[in-house]
C-alpha cells in the first residue's frame, strides 16, 4: 500500500489513509496511545492540517516493531515514520536517512534518531529479570514464574517459545474502577476478548475514549454546579448580613409620626431637633434638612421608609429563592457523583444547554425594578443598554450616570403620568447604584426624555450622544 493522505484534526489525533482501503487513527493520550479503525468515509477532510507530505503517494516498503519496545516503523525508500507508544513522550516521527525531518505531537531536541535494537538479557532471579528488561509486563513476568522460567538452564529456548504462543494469543478488555486494560491474559473481570488485535485496539480506544468524555462531562458539571452553589451560599449569607442590618436600622416611619405630631414646635432653617418619641418613650434627635419644612421633611422619612420596606421585602425575596436554588444544586452535586453512565449525566447536560439557550434567547435585557406604581427597567450591560434604547416610549424618562460607565434606566410612563420627584430620585439612585459611581456618597445622574438620545456613527456598545440632559444629585441606592 501507499499513504493516500495523513492529517491532524487536534493536538492528539493523527489520521493515515493508506489507498482507499485502509484508515488508521492514532490518538496520543496522556498515558496511552490509542488505534481506531474507522470506516474510510469517515476521514477528516474540513478542519485539519496535512502531516508528512514527503511520504504521501510513496511506496510503503515494509512495517517493522521497535525491538523488545513500545513502537513500530513504516519503512520508505528513503524515509521512515516512526510511530512512538511511549506514554507521555508518544507521538510520531518522520525520518530520512536517520535525521528528523518532522514530527507530531513529540519534541526531539537530537536531530538524528535510530531505533534502539533492544534484547532480552536472561537471568535466574525474577526480580533481576525485570530490572533487566523494563519492557517485559509484570503480567509476562508472572506467567513466567508460573512456568518455572527462572529455574531453566535454557532460558534463550523457552523464552523463545513463550514469545510464539504470546504472538497466537486472543485478546482481553477488562475494567476494574472505572480503568479499562487491553492484554492477552485473561481475568475476573473481563467485558470481551477477540482473536483480532484489529478489532481488539479498535473497541478498547472507543471505551478509554467514551469513558475519558464521561470523567470530563462529570467533572465539568460538578464544577459549574459547586461554582453556582458556592455563589447561591454566598448570596444566602450576604442576604441575612443585610437583613439584620436593615433591622437594625433607623425607623424613618417613627421619624415620620413623630414630626407630624410637632409640627408647630419645629421652626424653620435647622438641620436637627430633639423630640419626645412616644414609641420608645425616650428623647430622640432627628436630623433635617434645613430648607425643607417640618411637613417636606416627615414626608421625606415617609418615603424612605416606603423605600426601606421595599427594600426588605426585596432581599427576603432574594433570600428564598437562593436557599430554594441551594437545596436543589446539593441534590443534583448528589446525583452527578454518584452517575456511572454518560447517560445518567445527559440530563445536567441538556439542562445546561436549555439554561444557555433560555438564557439568551427569552431574558430581557434589563432588570426590572418597582416604585410608586412605576416599572424601572436598569440596563444589564453595555449591549443591553443598546437594546434598551430600541424599547423606549416617548412619555419614558431615560437616565445615566454623569461621565461615567453605567447602566441606562428608565423610567416606563406609557400612560403619560405624572413622575413626582420621589420616583426621579429613586430611579436616579439606581443609575449610580449600577455605575462607576456605586461607593461615592453622592453622584451626579443625567435625565432627559427619549427624543434627546441617540446613539451615533462609530459608536461602541452601550454609547450614545445625550442632548438637552438635567442634572440631579442622588446618594447610590445600598
Amino acid at each position: 500500500m501507499h499513504l493516500t493522505e495523513c492529517v491532524s484534526s487536534s493536538a492528539e489525533e493523527l489520521h493515515l489513509l493508506f489507498g482507499k482501503r485502509f484508515y488508521l487513527k492514532i490518538h496520543f493520550a496522556a498515558s496511552d496511545t490509542l488505534f481506531l479503525n474507522p470506516e474510510e468515509i469517515y476521514f477528516p477532510k474540513r478542519g485539519v492540517i496535512n502531516q508528512f507530505k514527503q511520504i504521501w503517494n510513496t511506496q510503503l516498503k515494509a512495517v517493522k516493531p521497535f525491538p523488545l519496545d513500545r513502537g513500530f516503523t513504516f519503512e520508505y525508500e528513503d524515509y521512515s515514520l516512526h510511530i512512538q507508544c511511549f506514554g507521555r513522550k508518544n507521538g510520531a516521527v518522520l525520518t530520512q536517512n536517520n535525521q528528523v525531518i518532522a514530527q507530531f505531537k513529540t519534541k526531539l531536541e537530537n536531530q538524528s534518531y535510530i531505533v534502539e535494537n533492544k534484547e532480552i538479557t536472561f537471568n535466574k532471579s525474577s526480580k533481576e529479570f525485570e530490572k533487566l528488561n523494563p519492557f517485559v509486563h509484570p503480567e509476562m513476568i508472572s506467567q513466567l514464574q508460573k512456568m518455572q522460567f527462572f529455574d531453566l538452564e535454557n532460558q534463550q529456548a523457552e523464552w523463545e517459545k513463550f514469545i510464539l504462543n504470546i504472538s497466537k494469543s486472543s485478546f482481553y478488555i477488562s475494567k476494574t474502577n472505572d480503568q479499562f486494560a487491553l492484554s492477552i491474559y485473561p481475568n475476573q473481570n473481563d467485558l470481551e476478548n477477540y482473536d483480532s488485535v484489529l478489532d481488539a485496539q479498535n473497541d478498547f480506544a472507543k471505551l478509554v475514549l467514551a469513558q475519558q468524555r464521561f470523567n470530563d462531562l462529570k467533572t465539568n458539571l460538578l464544577a459549574e454546579m459547586k461554582k453556582q452553589l458556592k455563589h447561591q451560599q454566598k448570596l444566602i449569607s450576604s442576604s441575612e448580613i443585610k437583613l439584620k442590618k436593615l433591622s437594625q436600622s433607623t425607623n424613618y416611619k417613627e421619624y415620620a409620626d413623630i414630626l407630624m405630631a410637632n409640627l408647630h414646635a419645629i421652626s424653620k432653617e435647622t438641620d436637627s431637633i430633639e423630640l419626645f418619641n412616644f414609641y420608645t418613650n425616650r428623647d430622640v434627635t432627628i436630623p433635617l434638612k434645613s430648607d425643607l419644612s417640618a411637613q417636606k421633611n416627615a414626608e421625606r422619612y415617609y418615603r424612605k421608609a416606603k423605600n426601606s420596606h421595599l427594600e426588605v421585602e426585596n432581599v427576603k425575596s432574594v433570600l428564598e429563592k437562593a436557599k430554594v436554588l441551594e437545596i436543589s444544586l446539593t441534590e443534583k452535586i448528589k446525583k452527578i457523583e454518584q452517575s456511572t453512565s454518560t447517560k445518567e449525566l445527559q440530563p445536567f447536560e441538556n439542562q445546561k444547554k436549555r439554561k444557555k439557550t433560555d438564557t439568551n434567547a427569552d431574558s430581557p435585557p434589563y432588570r426590572i425594578f418597582s416604585y410608586n406604581d412605576f416599572e424601572i427597567w436598569v440596563g444589564k450591560n453595555a449591549q443591553s443598554n443598546d437594546k434598551l434604547l430600541k424599547l423606549m416610549h416617548k412619555n419614558d424618562v431615560w437616565l445615566h450616570a454623569r461621565n461615567v460607565a453605567g447602566s441606562h434606566v428608565l423610567i416606563k410612563n406609557k400612560e403619560a403620568k405624572r413622575i413626582d420627584n420621589s420616583v426621579l430620585e429613586y430611579a436616579a439612585s439606581l443609575a449610580a447604584k449600577f455605575s462607576k459611581n456605586q461607593h461615592d456618597s453622592l453622584a451626579a445622574v443625567i435625565y432627559t426624555e427619549p427624543k434627546f438620545v441617540r446613539k451615533f456613527k462609530g459608536a461602541n456598545p452601550g454609547q450614545v450622544k445625550v442632548e438637552r440632559e438635567q442634572v440631579i444629585l442622588v446618594k447610590p441606592l445600598t
